[in-house]
């Protein structure tokens, strides 16, 4: 990842440019709002956001609060970038059903996201992927929230007046195009492919998951390359 961010700033200095309006001190493609805006322009779509799915339900108060930090670093992130006109266009979809979703594993929410994703680019956009190979962020991942996550977000001390989360809170994001060529579906292959396998979801953290999903994983093949096995918590 430090690699990206340094070609784009030799781009930077080639090309004047390629300079952010938003920040005019940093390059336009390490702008996660300006990333953003053209992917939205690249794909046809007029929203954008993320999915998360809700898999602990033993206290409403504390699932609320979880959300609402989760929320305030998008805008943390948002306002770093100038982003705040994008807000308008941003969706946080929570996926809350006790009878499906409690105690579930990724590897169970993999299975309904992918069903979700199929036609949800045409519910919410208008516009149908008819390649199969969309690149937009929100029907390729989604967050799963069980109670380790949660509190990780719930239990931690912010730090600035801003309430940004220190390094030890994270979210875990599932991979829906991940196959189990890759790594592991269950348990058993999960154990018998050693912890250094790629498993289809990761830890990462919570107060960049928007820097991570839009700057990072944008790219087609950018999760290999950027995927950090549990426990490790991937840097945003």
């Amino acid at each position: 990842m430090a690699r990206i961010r340094q070609r784009q700033e030799e781009r930077r200095r080639r090309d004047p440019a390629s300079i952010s309006l938003r920040t005019p001190d940093m390059a336009t493609y390490s702008n996660t709002a300006d990333n953003i805006e053209r992917d939205l322009a690249s794909d046809g779509h007029h929203l954008w956001g993320l999915v998360v799915y809700r898999c602990v339900y033993d206290d409403d108060a504390r699932w609320a609060e979880c959300i609402a930090r989760l929320r305030r670093q998008i805008d943390n992130t948002m306002q770093f970038y100038n982003g705040m006109d994008l807000m308008d266009k941003f969706r946080l979809t929570v996926m809350e059903d006790r009878a499906h979703y409690d105690s579930q594993q990724p590897w169970d929410i993999r299975e309904h996201f992918s069903d979700w994703a199929a036609t949800a680019p045409e519910r919410e956009q208008g516009v149908e992927d008819k390649t199969g190979f969309g690149l937009s962020v929100r029907y390729r991942y989604c967050i799963f929230i069980d109670k380790e996550t949660q509190d990780s977000i719930v239990d931690n001390v912010p730090i600035l007046d801003r309430g940004t989360l220190t390094d030890t809170a994270f979210v875990k994001i599932v991979s829906k195009n991940w196959m189990p060529g890759f790594g592991a579906t269950r348990p058993e292959y999960e154990e018998e492919l050693g912890e250094d396998a790629d498993f289809g979801w990761m830890m990462v953290q919570a107060s960049g998951v928007a820097s991570f999903l839009f700057y990072y994983l944008r790219d087609a093949n950018a999760w290999h390359s950027a995927y950090r096995p549990p426990p490790i918590i991937a840097q945003a």
